[in-house]
């Protein structure tokens, strides 16, 4: 059972900046790791790649994204 509350589509963000996140991966129908919250915004979370700072352009939703364990 994962350790977070989802959080519906189009509500406030619960985590903070630089949170370490993990990201569901639609395709592999799994959890990954090794992200932090970049920026928060209305539709949801920009992360950065952890491995090398990468910032991803586009937003994740709330929902997608949970803090690591």
């Amino acid at each position: 059972m994962p350790s977070f509350v989802p959080v519906a589509t189009g509500t406030a963000s619960t985590l903070s900046v630089g949170t370490k996140v993990c990201v569901w991966n639609r395709s592999l129908g799994s959890w990954c790791g090794r992200f932090a919250v970049a920026e928060i915004h209305q539709v949801g979370y920009r992360l950065r790649r952890l491995s090398d700072n990468s910032v991803f352009p586009d937003f994740f939703a709330f929902e997608d994204v949970r803090q690591d364990r």
